[in-house]
């Protein structure tokens, strides 16, 4: 049994992002990440508009006024990226399961 104390540090510790849980599982296996990392599929629709409204809040906060600037320098890097991947066709190695 756990103590209270143990409880609550796993619940911290999770929160705080030490711990990969998805679908409730503390693990994933290897060939479930890919080069962008693991990836969670959903049936749900993707609510676009708060997701880019808080993305463009957290840029201002943290950038000030060279935000939209440096939003545009993010934006180039990804798509760089995304064309490296896509004409080298990059795969993950060893494919062996982790229990993280």
């Amino acid at each position: 049994m756990i103590s209270g104390d143990a409880e609550r540090l796993e619940k911290e510790n999770k929160k705080g992002g030490y711990w990969m849980e998805i679908n409730g599982e503390d693990y994933i296996l290897a060939d479930k990440i890919g080069v962008e990392g693991a990836c969670h599929r959903t049936t749900a629709t993707p609510n676009v508009a708060v997701e880019e409204r808080a993305k463009r809040e957290q840029r201002e906060k943290l950038y000030g006024k060279g935000a939209i600037k440096i939003a545009a320098m993010e934006t180039a890097m990804q798509v760089q990226y995304e064309q490296y991947v896509a004409r080298t066709d990059a795969q993950m190695w060893p494919i062996i399961p982790l229990k993280i």
